[in-house]
C-alpha cells in the first residue's frame, strides 16, 4: 500500500524475478526485454561453444525479443511504452502490405497428422518476431565470422560454420508433441507449432538456401519469401 500513487518503478526486482524460467520476454509497457538465467544454458548458450551455436541459439532469442517491439502489437507503443501512433502513414501502409505475406504463408501450413491448418492471424506477432529475429541474428553472426574467422566443426558433423548456425537455430526450436497437445497448441497458442516456426524461419531466408545449396525447386527455397525489413 505504501507504493500507491507513487511513480511506477519499472526496474524494481519484483517485476523481474523469474530467474529460473527457460524463456525470454518482451514487455511492450516497459519497452524492455527479459532474459532469465534459466535460458542462458542448454541448447541456447554456453560461453565455451563455437559462435555459430550461440548465435543460432540465444542470438535468435535475443533478436526475436527485440523484433517484438516492431511486430503488429509492439509497433503501437513508443519507446516509453506508451500506446501512441509513432509511424508515418506511408510506413504503416507498406508494413501492413508486407504483413499479409506472413499471414498467408502460415495459413498455408498444415499439421497433416491432425488435419489442421495453422492460424496465420493468431500467430502473427510471434511469426514476425521469428522472421525478423533470425535475419538479424544471422547478420550479426556473419559480422563476427568475418572478425574471428572459421571455427572448428563439431566432431562427427560435416557442416561448415554457416550451416551450423542454421542447425543450432533449428535445434533450439524443435519439439515433439502428442497429437492432442499439437491440436491444443494450434487452437490456443500465440505461437505456431515448432515445426512450422522453424520452417517459416529458414524458408524466408535466401541465405539459408545459399548456405545449403537448395535448388529452386526445393520446398526449402520457395519463390515467394516474406521479408518485412
Amino acid at each position: 500500500m505504501s507504493k500507491v500513487r507513487l511513480p511506477v518503478n519499472k526496474t524494481h526486482w519484483t517485476q523481474h524475478s523469474d530467474c529460473a524460467v527457460v524463456n525470454a520476454y518482451y514487455n511492450r509497457i516497459e519497452n524492455s526485454i527479459y532474459f532469465p538465467a534459466g535460458i542462458l544454458q542448454g541448447v541456447y548458450f554456453n560461453e565455451g561453444r563455437p559462435n555459430y551455436m550461440n548465435y543460432g541459439g540465444i542470438g535468435c532469442v535475443i533478436t526475436h525479443e527485440i523484433t517484438h517491439a516492431f511486430d503488429i502489437q509492439g509497433s503501437q507503443y513508443n519507446e516509453h511504452g506508451i500506446l501512441v501512433n509513432w509511424w508515418s502513414n506511408e510506413t504503416k501502409k507498406a508494413y501492413n502490405e508486407k504483413v499479409k505475406c506472413v499471414i498467408e504463408q502460415f495459413n498455408n501450413f498444415k499439421a497433416e497428422e491432425i488435419n489442421m491448418q495453422v492460424n496465420g492471424e493468431n500467430t502473427l506477432p510471434e511469426n514476425i518476431a521469428d522472421i525478423g529475429g533470425i535475419k538479424n541474428a544471422y547478420s550479426a553472426y556473419e559480422k563476427i565470422l568475418k572478425e574471428v574467422g572459421e571455427e572448428p566443426n563439431l566432431p562427427g558433423l560435416n557442416y561448415n560454420n554457416r550451416q551450423m548456425f542454421w542447425l543450432a537455430a533449428g535445434t533450439a526450436g524443435c519439439a515433439k508433441l502428442r497429437n492432442e497437445a499439437l491440436k491444443l497448441e494450434i487452437l490456443t497458442d500465440e505461437h505456431a507449432p515448432r515445426k512450422f516456426r522453424v520452417w517459416g524461419l529458414v524458408t524466408n531466408m535466401p541465405e539459408f538456401a545459399r548456405d545449403f545449396n537448395c535448388s529452386k525447386t526445393s520446398k526449402m527455397n520457395p519463390d515467394k519469401k516474406c521479408n518485412l525489413w
